[in-house]
């Protein structure tokens, strides 16, 4: 250290020339320098003619250390010189030392935590992962929830053509296997017997044609007035998904992508959503097939009752797994319409039914009666689904009031041209 500093202040040439250091890292050369030479440097207050007296030591010239020089003590020089000034030092030193090893330790040991702490740190932590699990689940039934939906827009065709290949499939078996087999009343018989199978099959696959082709109510654009309503109770709710008005009864359908009115659900065997405008004729279709189905299980059970001799393998096959999709369907649509049936003359649709049955237990919990608030009896829910009261026989026959209305309408056009040219 000496020597650098001694090489900062006098310039002196580079200390290779000095020789070289021993095993301490002293430089020997130089150390014999400065104590030999006349003009050498006094590192330790040695006597030298022109010497610079680095630690204050007497040395014969009157020259004395730079400035920046006299300050610098080296630690074994100074512990030599001033021993009483180290050892009053010292002590301090090991205080301060004692000190900053008390803090350390009390940085490190830190104050155990009470019970009470204890438990709200682990209440804190198990809040914590509850919430990220219950985000996680939640967003995981987000994602089930739009893959099913994409999953149910993508197989409906789907649906729709198993639907209709079975119904096809038993149209198959009744005229190339039962019909001929029909014993009674003979001819007459069998046409009679087959009208009425057509009947039934004719009307299911007409009403299950307007069920899927039929809108199932788009709901009315809002007026720019209304939206500019100050009342809130006059301004029409807008849904935030589609953009479109939202009326009371109204739904989002997620599959569809837009709102329907007083929607009952999204029916994948139609491939469309049952609402205000459809929903009379997917209840008849559920009427008229479940009379299909349970007219072809009678007319099996007459041939069943007379055994054929020459029956072969093939008509024995076709008959009974005909039946048995006969009677699965027969079994799915008495549960179904009979669902449909409760919903009809109570005036409530699939999501409204389960949305009441929590409201009306919450209702007798409370010791009161809930009543549907867009009930209208019996009769009144009745006629606001099939647009006539039940005594009335149009309401099974909607093609043929839909037919009467296009002559009458056909014939009036007719008679304003004839009048016309008149």
């Amino acid at each position: 250290l000496s020597y650098h500093l001694a090489k900062e202040s006098l310039s002196v040439p580079n200390p290779a020339t000095y020789g070289g250091m021993d095993s301490n890292g002293i430089d020997f050369a130089y150390a014999n320098a400065t104590s030999t030479s006349a003009n050498g440097i006094g590192a330790s207050g040695g006597s030298g003619n022109n010497s610079y007296n680095l630690n204050g030591g007497g040395g014969s010239s009157s020259s004395s250390a730079p400035p920046h020089l006299q300050s610098k003590r080296f630690p074994e020089e100074t512990s030599t010189q001033n021993p009483q000034r180290s050892s009053q030092n010292s002590p301090k030193s090991s205080q301060n030392f004692e000190n900053s090893s008390k803090s350390s330790e009390g940085i490190s040991k830190q104050r155990p935590l009470k019970r009470s702490e204890q438990k709200r740190s682990w209440r804190t932590i198990s809040r914590q992962c509850l919430r990220r699990i219950v985000i996680f689940i939640d967003d995981g039934i987000d994602k089930g929830v739009d893959t099913a939906n994409y999953g149910i827009k993508i197989l409906g065709p789907l649906f729709v053509c198993v639907a209709i290949t079975l119904i096809g499939f038993l149209t198959y078996t009744y005229f190339r296997f039962v019909i001929y087999r029909i014993s009674v009343g003979g001819a007459p018989g069998r046409v009679a017997i087959t009208l009425i199978g057509l009947f039934f099959l004719l009307n299911a696959l007409y009403n299950y044609f307007k069920a899927s082709t039929l809108d199932a109510g788009l709901p009315p654009a809002a007026d720019r007035g209304e939206l500019l309503e100050e009342d809130p109770e006059l301004r029409p709710k807008i849904c935030q998904r589609c953009n479109l008005q939202k009326p009371p009864r109204a739904h989002h359908c997620s599959i569809c992508q837009r709102c329907v009115l007083k929607m009952d659900h999204h029916c994948p065997w139609v491939n469309n959503c049952v609402g205000l405008a459809n929903y009379n004729h997917f209840c008849l279709f559920l009427f008229y097939l479940s009379e299909s189905c349970g007219f072809f299980m009678a007319v099996c059970c007459l041939i069943l009752d007379d055994p054929s001799p020459d029956q072969e393998e093939e008509e024995q096959q076709s008959i009974l797994v005909s039946f048995i999709i006969a009677g699965s369907a027969l079994l799915a649509l008495t549960i179904l319409g009979g669902f449909h049936v409760i919903l009809c003359l109570s005036n409530q649709t699939t999501i409204e039914f389960y949305g009441n049955v929590a409201t009306r237990i919450k209702a007798r919990r409370r010791g009161e009666k809930w009543t549907n608030p867009y009930g209208k009896g019996m009769a009144g829910n009745f006629r606001e689904v099939f647009k006539y009261p039940f005594w009335d026989p149009r309401w099974m026959f909607p093609w043929a009031v839909n037919l009467s209305r296009t002559l009458r309408l056909s014939s009036a056009k007719l008679t304003s041209e004839g009048a016309r040219d008149l």
